[in-house]
């Protein structure tokens, strides 16, 4: 009997994941090749393209598309072989090979399109965005210097322009500094919170792989849904297993840095003095409050 009900169990999760991948199309480049899987949030909402290489973890490249979607964000999941074919590219090539995605992706959506990248597609989503108008914000999982001559790729970040979200472990960032020294603060958010390399703590379950989910859910809502340009920077960091991520927010256009926190969230003073603030220490009443105060930005 216990056998018979696993067997029926297993064969309930195999056809919940059929008609789950059944909801999802393949999409084509402009030259008929495959461009990846498409999660449909509708033909007006924006989208993601996630680039998550099959030597990395596909995985995580399904995590990642999953959870925006559940977002109501379109994603692409690109095709995990064209994403480690720019291993050996050059990066003007594989520049190339994004805004082919990007085609791609303004045929099926008229919304918004972000990136979402890791090591050496990060630095190409972050490099492209600067030659490239279409993509409107990048999430970034530590970005680097894949790239010949050494240098070259700060330098071409000089010229990044849109709100960017950069993921890292804590013990990367005088690195990820140094990368991004001269992108405007107010278009830059930077969060410690990864614990492993790569996207691993976002396949995890614990506090670390909560507070990057929540950096991309801020991100993504302040960004994505709004599709104007961020008023502010913040700096989520790493915190103990008992405290929620500290964010940090300066608004340019006012002389009061005075911290206020929601549960351990610091907002800019002109979202606390609108009513928002709440001391319930419950973390689900801070992330709602947090999520109607950058709504009302």
């Amino acid at each position: 009997m216990a056998k018979l009900y696993q067997v029926t169990l297993f064969l309930a999760f195999a056809l919940v994941i059929v008609f789950a991948a059944s909801g999802q199309q393949v999409v084509r480049q402009p030259d008929g090749s495959v461009a990846g899987r498409w999660y449909s949030a509708g033909s007006q909402a924006g989208t993601y393209i996630v680039l998550v290489s099959d030597d990395e973890s596909r995985t995580a490249g399904v995590e990642i598309a999953s959870r925006l979607n559940r977002l109501g964000i379109n994603a692409l999941l690109a095709d995990g072989a064209v994403v480690d074919s720019w291993a050996t590219l050059p990066l003007d090539s594989c520049i190339g090979k994004l805004r082919q995605l990007v085609e791609a992706v303004k045929k099926q959506t008229t919304g918004t399109v972000g990136i979402v990248g890791a090591a050496r597609a990060a630095t190409v989503a972050l490099v492209a965005a600067t030659v490239d108008f279409r993509i409107k914000n990048v999430i970034a999982l530590e970005p680097g210097e894949f790239f010949p001559p050494a240098g070259v790729i700060a330098k071409r970040l000089q010229e990044l322009r849109v709100p960017t979200l950069v993921l890292y472990q804590p013990r990367d960032k005088e690195r990820i500094a140094r990368l991004l020294e001269w992108m405007p603060e107010r278009l830059l958010v930077l969060s410690g919170t990864l614990g492993k390399p790569g996207v691993t703590t976002l396949l995890g379950n614990d506090t670390q792989s909560g507070e990057a989910w929540l950096a991309i859910t801020l991100f993504v809502g302040r960004n994505m849904e709004r599709e104007r340009e961020a008023t502010g920077w913040l700096e989520l960091r790493p915190s103990g297993i008992h405290s929620p991520a500290r964010m940090r927010m300066r608004n340019p256009d006012t002389s009061s840095h005075t911290p206020h926190f929601i549960c351990g969230l610091r907002l800019p003073s002109q979202v606390v003095s609108g009513g928002t603030a709440i001391t319930d220490s419950s973390p689900f009443a801070g992330i709602l409050a947090l999520r109607r105060a950058i709504t009302s930005l």
